[in-house]
């Protein structure tokens, strides 16, 4: 309702909740095709959004914090266009800093 162009303009829609629901429904044959449809959302947000939107930023933000995630948990599986996506993330200023586990010291 709020982008009546969105389906014109994204060819192959994909969003969180579809994610999570093929996840609970045990729907991915690896993790590899989970990952993919990940970097759809994120690659569908740099499309519709303008560089420099508040959406588009916090994509950017998001998908950096996801490869983080990534390497460290599935680190045998690729992240498409990861090179891009963190040409994406360098025009704003929002770096994502991961959070510190429980019980860590900051320094």
């Amino acid at each position: 309702e709020d982008v009546p162009d969105y389906y014109n303009v994204i060819q192959t829609p994909m969003d969180l909740t579809t994610i999570k629901n093929k996840c609970v429904c045990l729907d991915y044959s690896s993790p590899q095709e989970f990952i993919n449809d990940v970097a759809l959302v994120f690659d569908n947000a740099h499309e519709y959004n303008q560089i420099g939107s508040d959406i588009r930023d916090k994509a950017d933000t998001l998908e950096k914090y996801f490869i983080e995630l990534a390497e460290e948990f599935l680190p045998s599986y690729d992240y498409p266009h990861k090179e891009s996506a963190a040409i994406h993330g360098m025009h704003n200023d929002h770096s994502y800093t991961s959070p510190q586990k429980p019980g860590a010291n900051r320094k």
